[in-house]
């Protein structure tokens, strides 16, 4: 079996899964809304702890949308709702719609094990996430890729023991490991920014070494290069002197190789939800 039921999880420990450690909370609606050109994010510990909101727009059927949302690591229908009424938004969004706002939870670390007898995990359902922005696209292609592999295998020869599946996690890791080692060291310090940080990284991010650092080295579906040649950059390395303070030892064992410790873990119940709700003012 290929377990790829995405964020829900109701079916591991029957098939002797363990469980993600590290989730974050997502609220998103759909919604009836000028049309831009332009993907708007929102940064600020008011806006949504430890990550940010968003506006995509879209047009569906010649109509003009846009889903809003955001990722927190608390309360996200609070937020997404003060998000709601904030200028940027309350401004161009019609009162009185009707929207159907979709909670969901984004698992940020792995399963530590990601293989059973018969059954292997893939993407959400692995816990295999970008650690960074929560997009799970990537990871589930690849590791669905990786896991038809094993499973061919399995099939070939008869043999749907764990030592053999156990062949698809050495595969993911390999592949992806030191990424999502990255992503998750990344988080755990842009989560604890201040506002005044953030917009200090911002101005950091439009000076012209950082500017072309960006540029040479980002990637949509690879974020771990950026963010090791950042943490290497002696321009960043000047802006974190409250990290080297609070968080050195980690820091610099990640540089050479060793693993971090596991930030906080949220719980998943009532989070996987769907609501319907009126927009008025």
């Amino acid at each position: 079996m290929i377990l790829a039921t995405g964020a829900a999880y109701h079916l591991h420990r029957s098939l002797g899964l363990p469980l993600p450690k590290q989730f974050i909370q997502t609220a998103q609606a759909e919604a009836d809304f000028p049309w831009s050109e332009e993907i708007e994010l929102y940064f600020g510990t008011t806006v949504a702890s430890g990550s940010f909101a968003w506006i995509v727009p879209f047009l569906n059927n010649g109509q003009t949308k846009a889903r809003i949302g955001l990722m927190a690591t608390k309360e996200a229908e609070r937020a997404f709702a003060r998000f709601l009424q904030s200028p940027p938004v309350a401004s161009r969004i019609r009162t009185g719609q009707m929207i159907r706002l979709r909670r969901r939870p984004i698992p940020l670390t792995p399963l530590a094990r990601t293989f059973a007898t018969r059954t292997l995990a893939v993407g959400d359902a692995a816990g295999l996430t970008k650690p960074t922005t929560g997009g799970g696209i990537f990871y589930s292609l690849l590791s669905a890729e990786f896991a038809a592999a094993v499973a061919q295998q399995a099939l070939v020869h008869e043999d749907y023991s764990e030592e053999l599946l156990s062949g698809y996690e050495r595969e993911w890791k390999e592949h992806c490991g030191q990424e999502l080692r990255l992503g998750r060291w990344f988080r755990r310090y842009a989560e604890r920014l201040t506002d005044g940080q953030i917009d200090a990284a911002f101005q950091l991010a439009t000076s012209p070494a950082v500017d072309r650092l960006i540029r040479e080295r980002a990637a949509f579906n690879s974020h771990g290069g950026l963010i090791l040649a950042l943490a290497r950059s002696t321009h960043v390395r000047n802006f974190l002197p409250r990290f080297f303070f609070t968080s050195g030892t980690s820091y610099l064992r990640w540089l050479v190789g060793g693993r971090l410790t596991e930030a906080r873990a949220l719980p998943t119940a009532g989070m996987d939800e769907d609501r319907t709700f009126s927009l008025a003012s």
